[in-house]
């Protein structure tokens, strides 16, 4: 038994993410020095989807700024205690933190161009999304004989809605509300013209019932 466990927590450590640049989720960046954040940071900007990186990214942006004010701390008291004038004292930013800034402004810099891609084709699914409305616009203004049909017609327009990805955020409210009040209006129109065939074979029946009675 303890064999078996063994060989199972030790295929579990075996176990690679699928994307190799991406890392665990467990690491302390708070307990890394700032060479190892610096690597961290090169192995992060790596990654193929540069948005799932952004809290990390944070993390470690955080955890290097706190140990740069260490320093920073550090080299205020030498410079006191060497004779120098609080007020007077500035401080150059060493290697490590050129290096740093460095990777940032690469990361930036992708999460920029990720960002306008991102608008591009949230702007589509928005064109996608009216075409959908205008569908269901021309759906309600067909005569809905057959109503399995125009059932299945609809179904198979609130799945494309559905499958198609976000929008701009200042256009879903407006287009959520479109949508829907389409959508209400094809089951009004529906309960309406089944309302109207009820009546009509009420009609014919009480006609029948009179042809059986004469």
């Amino acid at each position: 038994n303890t064999t078996n466990n063994t060989e199972k927590t030790s295929d579990k450590k075996v176990e690679k993410p699928d994307n190799e640049n991406e890392i665990e989720e467990t690491l302390d960046y708070n307990s890394m020095t700032k060479e190892e954040l610096i690597r961290q940071m090169e192995k992060l900007i790596q990654s193929s989807d540069i948005n799932s990186i952004k809290n990390k990214v944070g993390q470690i942006r955080i955890a290097f700024n706190k140990l740069i004010k260490i320093q920073q701390e550090r080299e205020l008291e030498e410079f006191v205690a060497n004779g120098g004038n609080k007020s007077e004292f500035k401080s150059t930013p060493d290697k490590d933190e050129l290096n740093f800034n460095e990777l940032l402004k690469q990361y930036k810099e992708k999460k920029a161009i990720y960002d306008k891609e991102l608008e591009i084709t949230k702007q589509k699914n928005l064109e996608e999304k009216k075409k959908i409305i205008e569908e269901i616009k021309e759906l309600l203004n067909k005569n809905i004989d057959d109503l399995k049909s125009a059932y299945d017609e609809l179904s198979s327009l609130q799945t494309r809605w559905k499958e198609i990805g976000p929008v701009p955020q200042s256009e879903l409210r407006n287009l959520w509300e479109e949508y829907n009040f389409c959508i209400e209006k094809f089951f009004d129109k529906v309960k309406m013209n089944e309302e109207l065939k009820d009546l009509d074979q009420k009609k014919n029946l009480d006609k029948k019932i009179s042809l059986c009675e004469e």
